[in-house]
């Protein structure tokens, strides 16, 4: 499950009990699941849309103003600029500290990569860019670790962008998939009282009978491989700059 809201949030379910230095290491905790003789894992960034939110705030008022007078999302007007494939900007998103697998309270945010003619579609697009890497970094711990990742399901404010989810696609190189709710947790526990209920012989039937998938985003494997590339210079930045911005 991947979780686009204020943070950028990533759960895992495994049907085994992972208990391995790579966890540790990378800061990721695993705790039983809802589900009896399951498992989950959790890795988040403390900025996902939170940092769109900034952008919006700070350099969208005209956004702002059309979204007022049309009535489109303001999101929607902001996520139309965005270049297409690898942004030559990289955004650090410690904007509130870092989550996993960093978990450092005191790290910053940075914008790298400007120049002159950096635009507002590098920008954002770096930002789209910058936040899945980060949170890319918990997948790849959860992957050597021995966590199996076949596909995400994208939730929160962020699955209903398709700009967004495709970028998450091409970045993770896997399957990311829209459901037709979106609210996963408000879902979750109407399943969890059905069952209690007896609405429902068990979770399993539940879930067959509420979860629909909407739509599934395909990664293209091109984009991809010049999307690890720059994955590669996003994952050095912290520990870069991680003395120089508890300094600051």
């Amino acid at each position: 499950m991947d979780s686009t809201g204020t943070v950028e949030c990533v759960a895992v379910a495994s049907p085994r009990l992972v208990l391995g230095p790579e966890l540790l290491e990378g800061n990721l905790p695993i705790a039983p699941h809802t589900v009896p003789g399951m498992y989950l894992v959790l890795g988040y960034s403390s900025t996902g849309g939170a940092l769109l939110r900034w952008y919006r705030d700070n350099f969208a008022g005209a956004e702002q103003q059309e979204a007022q007078r049309t009535g489109r999302d303001v999101y929607d007007l902001i996520l139309e600029q965005a270049v297409d494939g690898p942004s030559p900007v990289l955004i650090l998103p410690h904007f509130f500290g870092s989550g996993t697998p960093w978990m450092d309270p005191d790290s910053k945010g940075a914008i790298l990569g400007l120049d002159m003619s950096t635009s507002k579609g590098q920008l954002i697009k770096g930002i789209l860019d910058s936040v899945t890497y980060e949170t890319k970094l918990s997948v790849d711990v959860m992957e050597a670790a021995g966590i199996s990742v076949r596909e995400l399901r994208a939730i929160g404010g962020g699955a209903k962008s398709p700009r967004w989810l495709q970028t998450k696609a091409d970045i993770f190189g896997k399957p990311v998939v829209a459901m037709d709710v979106s609210e996963a947790a408000c879902l979750g526990v109407a399943i969890l009282a059905g069952v209690a209920t007896e609405v429902f012989s068990s979770i399993e039937e539940g879930v067959a009978r509420m979860v629909r998938v909407k739509h599934t985003y395909e990664p293209d494997m091109a984009v991809h491989e010049r999307h690890m590339e720059k994955a590669e210079r996003f994952a050095r930045i912290y520990p870069a700059l991680a003395e120089l911005n508890h300094q600051l």
